[in-house]
């Protein structure tokens, strides 16, 4: 078995980046186009509560990419979107055409009161997306460690691994996130763990 090294990308679908670097994928792209996902983009309470409420539309309508209103309000951090669509019953585990849940959407873009909303109404911490992502991969990445302790305080699994057995320790260690390393191991994180390539830390 060989040791863990730097350089190679944790992600599969991203290098590591740098300063000069564009921004992840994920961070980009996301403009709505039908009326209820610009309102929940904007966080429009009023007009997408009118439209509920008569019965314009579903709550969960979806556009070519297979997102709804809520995946809309997290993307842009409407969290009092997100509580109103919740009570409205929209579906909290719907995903987009890349698999993504608002629960990982809303950690991707970083929005912590959307991630705390979220999981306090039962979202999945451990769902996955089309890159074998969950929500706690994409906060390593991101290092945003208080969103990474909320998934944690809710049950996220520190073994599940990406497609090249990356857990989300791996990825810390890779990083160089200390501060995320020291969280996971707070949280029993398996040191041991393997990558796919029989490679440990």
């Amino acid at each position: 078995m060989k040791k863990l090294f730097k350089g190679y990308s944790p992600w599969g679908f991203l290098s590591f980046r740098h300063e000069n670097q564009e921004p992840p994928w994920y961070l980009t792209g996301y403009t709505p186009v039908k009326k209820i996902h610009k309102a929940a983009s904007m966080g429009d309470i009023t007009q997408v509560q009118r439209m509920l409420e008569f019965g314009d539309v579903d709550v969960n309508i979806t556009d070519r990419k297979k997102r709804t209103a809520l995946h809309y309000a997290c993307a842009h951090g409407q969290s009092e979107m997100v509580a109103l669509l919740l009570w409205y019953d929209c579906n909290i585990e719907a995903r987009d055409r890349d698999e993504s849940t608002a629960l990982i959407k809303a950690t991707q873009r970083q929005h912590e009161e959307c991630v705390k909303i979220l999981l306090e109404n039962g979202a999945d911490p451990n769902a996955i997306d089309a890159y074998q992502n969950a929500a706690l991969h994409y906060t390593v990445y991101n290092n945003t460690v208080s969103i990474a302790a909320r998934l944690l305080a809710f049950n996220a699994d520190t073994e599940v691994k990406t497609k090249h057995g990356y857990t989300p320790l791996i990825l810390a260690v890779l990083e160089n996130k200390q501060e995320m390393v020291e969280l996971l191991l707070q949280s029993d994180a398996n040191i041991n763990a393997l990558d796919n390539y029989k490679r440990y830390l």
